[in-house]
């Protein structure tokens, strides 16, 4: 198992929205993506095309969203489905989570699309950034791949070139008997403490203390477990 430390510092380059795509494309069955905030921008061709090459199988294959840090429709907003005559200069977060799905149902075709919104009246509000791509294995499901992070899927977030960024830091984990992101090649090298350090700043790390594969299985049930729990799944 390859683990990478993304971090962003630039604004012309983005090892996060390259991982996604790098993901998007490895070999699998199944895929969530969980985020605290969408926007359907970050459906490029790119992206797109990376989902739908990514699946063994399409017309059995699965792409689960979730999401849902907000408490319902901003009806302030001005692009707000349900607002009423109230001009305000801010987004509606149900609205782009509802966007995004719509768009990505469409980009994916044959591909089956769920999405879960965790409902904000429940008490938790749900903000985790977490994207895992799944292989099945004598109809077991493991996971292959994961991004684990601080990364919204916002265009801010996403594309190299967006006005507004943060200095975002995200885990990438992969199984490298399946496949190995070019981005680490491209943007490490070894040092003498094992760890593979580039700029924009990567580092990998190989963990040996660990069984990194069960700990991802592991994450995968946490994730089932909530949507079981507030009976969503």
């Amino acid at each position: 198992m390859g683990m990478a430390i993304l971090f962003r510092d630039f604004t012309n380059v983005n090892l996060f929205y390259q991982a996604m795509i790098e993901l998007a494309k490895a070999p699998g069955d199944e895929m969530i993506i969980s985020s605290g905030y969408f926007k359907p921008d970050v459906i490029d061709n790119e992206f797109k095309s990376s989902l739908t090459k990514g699946f063994r199988d399409p017309k059995n294959a699965k792409i689960t969203v979730i999401g849902g840090a907000w408490k319902d429709h901003n009806i302030s907003a001005n692009n707000c489905s349900q607002k009423k005559n109230v001009k305000f200069d801010e987004y509606c977060w149900e609205c782009g989570f509802e966007d995004f799905w719509r768009k990505l149902e469409r980009a994916i075709k044959p591909i089956k699309l769920e999405y879960t919104n965790i409902p904000f009246e429940l008490g938790e509000k749900w903000h985790g950034k977490i994207t895992l791509k799944l292989k099945k294995d004598s109809n077991n499901l493991g996971v292959i791949g994961a991004i684990i992070g601080s990364s919204n899927m916002t265009p801010s977030a996403f594309y190299p070139d967006a006005k507004y960024w943060n200095s975002e830091c995200d885990i990438f984990l992969w199984d490298d008997t399946v496949f190995t992101p070019s981005i680490i090649k491209k943007y490490t090298k070894p040092n003498k403490q094992g760890l593979k350090i580039g700029l924009p700043l990567a580092i990998e790390v190989n963990p040996l203390h660990f069984e990194a594969q069960d700990l991802l299985n592991n994450l995968y049930e946490e994730i089932k477990n909530e949507t079981t729990i507030w009976n969503l799944e």
